[in-house]
């Protein structure tokens, strides 16, 4: 499976990402990089093949 979060990118506003019971084989967080104001981002339950959080490196 593969999830493109596109639809996220003007959401500047975004407080909580949850993505838990999910089991993506690919996700792309390149479109969180305008997300300014993330404060939760929960993958803990997925099990990825491919994770790029890149994007979110100036979160960390």
């Amino acid at each position: 499976m593969y999830i493109n979060l596109d639809s996220l990118r003007e959401c500047s506003q975004l407080q909580s990402l949850y993505l838990g019971r999910n089991r993506f084989t690919s996700l792309e967080l390149e479109s969180l990089r305008k997300c300014e104001n993330l404060n939760t981002l929960d993958l803990s339950i997925n099990q990825f093949t491919s994770l790029d959080l890149t994007p979110l490196s100036k979160y960390s």
